[in-house]
């Protein structure tokens, strides 16, 4: 039977890091029930990024400017689409609907705000929204838009946890503290996902475990690369170092 192999993330570098938990996220939509273990998953994955976007001064390249101009635009679909569907007549999507829009609105509105606050409040709004359920956004009417929006959000944080990658190899604040724990919430993820595929047979949980063992393939490959280059360990020991 196929588990997850296992890795440490600590080990990526900043960008790296940032993609393959963005990976292993949108992997989640494969599992058919969100346990606790994915809930937390998602939680600290979106308390990471508020951190890192804040642990210091966003510098704005041409390209980093567009990708912020299309966060902005599709910010206000949602919540343009949200508004609309609570004036719907079916029950279900007005009150669905309801629920989303009370949230962009009680979170506020991110344009006017500096480049970091701006990008932490789409973190918040996330952070909410995924607890609201992929089931609600749907009935909502906002999946899309929410999709559109968070793909657009992950691309600012790729392109900018690049840059200053580039320009730094440590990041500062809190977001040491909150990379660490996104990590433990991962191994807690994937210990679970293991643990009742093992018991409840993996058929359930096939996709998930598929791709995103493809994916710590990926990195363990890149891992094993650079410590061949720089004359490193290559035990497998070497990445069970800072996770328990």
């Amino acid at each position: 039977m196929r588990t997850i192999s296992y890795l440490n993330p600590e080990r990526l570098k900043l960008d790296e890091h940032m993609s393959f938990q963005n990976r292993v996220a949108e992997a989640t939509r494969l599992l058919s029930v969100e346990t606790m273990e994915v809930k937390n998953f998602l939680r600290a994955l979106a308390d990471y990024k508020a951190a890192l976007i804040v642990s210091s001064t966003v510098t704005m390249t041409a390209e980093l400017k567009t990708i912020d101009k299309m966060v902005c635009k599709l910010w206000v679909l949602l919540k343009d689409t949200a508004e609309t569907s609570t004036g719907l007549s079916i029950e279900d999507i007005r009150l669905a609907a309801q629920k989303v829009y009370n949230i962009v609105v009680d979170i506020g509105d991110p344009r006017r705000k500096p480049i970091n606050d701006r990008m932490g409040i789409v973190a918040r709004l996330f952070n909410e929204l995924d607890r609201l359920g992929s089931q609600t956004l749907k009935l909502a009417l906002v999946d899309v838009a929410a999709d559109k929006l968070k793909e657009q959000y992950n691309l600012f944080l790729t392109k900018y946890a690049e840059r200053h990658t580039i320009k730094s190899s440590r990041i500062i604040g809190v977001a040491p503290v909150k990379r660490l724990a996104l990590n433990i919430a991962y191994k807690e993820m994937v210990d679970n996902i293991n643990a009742l595929a093992r018991v409840n047979g993996e058929s359930e949980y096939q996709q998930f475990i598929a791709e995103v063992d493809q994916d710590v393939i990926g990195m363990k490959h890149i891992l094993l690369m650079r410590r061949k280059n720089y004359g490193e360990s290559t035990t497998e020991s070497d990445d069970k170092t800072n996770i328990k």
